[in-house]
């Protein structure tokens, strides 16, 4: 089941689409652009005018609050605007054509050319035009200084659009579609904050040699190993993968990269049918707990076989090693080879039953923010696919 399906949301239907007139964006908002008051006039900060700058949009659909607010004296002494609730504030430099409804009266710096819908279009209807609105204008952008799109240039964005009814039913399909998405953000975002605060309390702080919360029947003092020691004593080796070239086939190959889970390409061969515990040797040095696949590690990825598993587990020696990665610092300059990170490594060790539970724990926690991060990319792949379909 889809997860548009799952929500019960019937979806617009080509089959009833009727001629949508040609426009332009100037034909139906009227566009205002910001201003700041002097800066070194206290008169004019610290009122109760939201006054927003691009750096606070684009995290939300609508916006409740500024981080700093002006006087109506300040408004008056600047060439900001106050703009009436429901207007869309629309960025023009920088990051060009970030977009969020206002929930009271607000007015912005000069970073902004935002929206006011007229009577002739449904406001949640031209929300949703924004992808199709911030690509024009990156197309228009211009400037030697910095690049912007000006009002007038904004104004020239053509559009198609329907009746108001049929706009009224696709904005609030739309509508509802990003609250479903704002809401599966914030779940996800919830489960890795949750993951980070039970990181702090089920491993022992520094200084210390207990964690703060245990699972119940285990109790003593964990022990505090440097890397070394175990490489040393043959209870783990820390080596480096192969050079291969990018290339297609059946399984992953991991690199350096910090993101989608490090993958490189794949390869018709692999290096690997096992748990194991891999990091980023020039990206950072981030460790990853990889479950059991087949899959390959290029050479500037670092991994660690546990040879004596009545020592460690896998899954207990990624989440140990992330901790010791967190108090360290890599970056390009600074590489995290395994000869570097066995010197600086300590790792905080309990009895293994308890690394079981420990992992076990963690484990389920992960799967659940893939299960909340699969179904927040879901959503905006299907918002995508629509917007495609309708505008376009």
């Amino acid at each position: 089941m889809s997860p548009l399906a799952a929500t019960g949301i019937s979806a617009p239907s080509s089959a009833c689409r009727h001629a949508w007139e040609q426009r332009q964006l100037g034909e139906v908002a009227e566009i205002v652009g910001g201003g700041t008051p002097d800066s070194s006039n206290a008169n004019y900060w610290g009122g109760n005018i939201d006054w927003y700058t691009p750096s606070e949009i684009g995290a939300s659909r609508t916006v409740g609050t500024s981080a700093r607010k002006i006087t109506h004296e300040g408004l008056d002494h600047s060439s900001a605007h106050l703009l009436p609730a429901g207007s869309i504030l629309f960025t023009s430099r920088a990051s060009i054509g970030l977009m969020a409804f206002i929930s009271r009266p607000s007015a912005t710096n000069q970073g902004f050319q935002s929206l006011i819908p007229n009577a002739s279009i449904n406001p949640d209807f031209l929300y949703a035009l924004g992808p199709y609105i911030s690509r024009y204008a990156r197309r228009h952008a211009a400037g030697s200084t910095f690049v912007e799109i000006s009002g007038g240039a904004l104004a020239k964005t053509p559009m198609r659009i329907p009746s108001l009814p049929e706009q009224r039913r696709i904005g609030e399909f739309f509508s509802t579609l990003d609250s479903l998405i704002a809401a599966a953000e914030r779940q996800e975002a919830l489960l890795r904050q949750k993951k980070q605060a039970y990181l702090q309390l089920m491993f022992p702080q520094e200084g210390e040699t207990e964690p703060r919360l245990r699972f119940a029947g285990f109790s003593g003092e964990w022990q505090r190993r440097k890397l070394r020691e175990l490489v040393s004593e043959g209870s783990i080796a820390l080596k480096r993968g192969e050079v291969i070239p990018r290339q297609t086939g059946k399984y992953p190959v991991y690199s350096s990269s910090a993101s989608e889970d490090g993958l490189f390409c794949t390869s018709d061969s692999f290096m690997f049918d096992q748990e194991l515990v891999t990091w980023s040797i020039d990206g950072g040095g981030k460790p990853f707990y990889r479950q059991h696949h087949r899959f390959s590690v290029t050479n500037v990825c670092g991994y660690a076989l546990i040879l004596n598993p009545q020592t460690l587990t896998y899954r207990f020696l990624g989440l140990a090693m992330g901790r010791a990665w967190a108090r360290a610092h890599f970056d390009y300059s600074s590489k995290a080879h395994p000869s570097v990170i066995e010197k600086i490594y300590i790792l905080s060790i309990p009895s293994l039953p308890e690394q079981r539970c420990i992992g076990a724990f963690f484990s389920t926690l992960d799967n659940l923010i893939a299960a909340a991060e699969k179904r927040t990319k879901s959503l905006h792949t299907l918002k995508s696919s629509y917007l495609q379909r309708m505008f376009v």
